[in-house]
């Protein structure tokens, strides 16, 4: 089988089946991953300026006021 490319657009339910039931290999192309890779700096500076960010420095559903120390 053709490995599934992730290139920012969209995959089907059954690319999704075959990747998580390792059917298949997964590759990422190196723009997804520069997105990627500002996306998490964009992440990572507003954390450090005190920003509150769901599920990351805070905790999830009814836990939503309680804050999370990172590693």
């Amino acid at each position: 089988m053709s490995p599934l490319v992730l290139t920012g657009a969209g995959v089907s339910i059954e690319d999704v089946v075959a990747a998580a039931r390792n059917t298949c290999k997964v590759e990422v192309t190196p723009s997804v991953l520069e997105k990627l890779t500002k996306a998490r700096q964009v992440l990572d500076a507003a954390a450090a300026g005190g920003q509150q960010i769901y599920g990351l420095n805070t905790g999830l559903g009814a836990n939503l006021v309680t804050a999370v120390e990172g590693d």
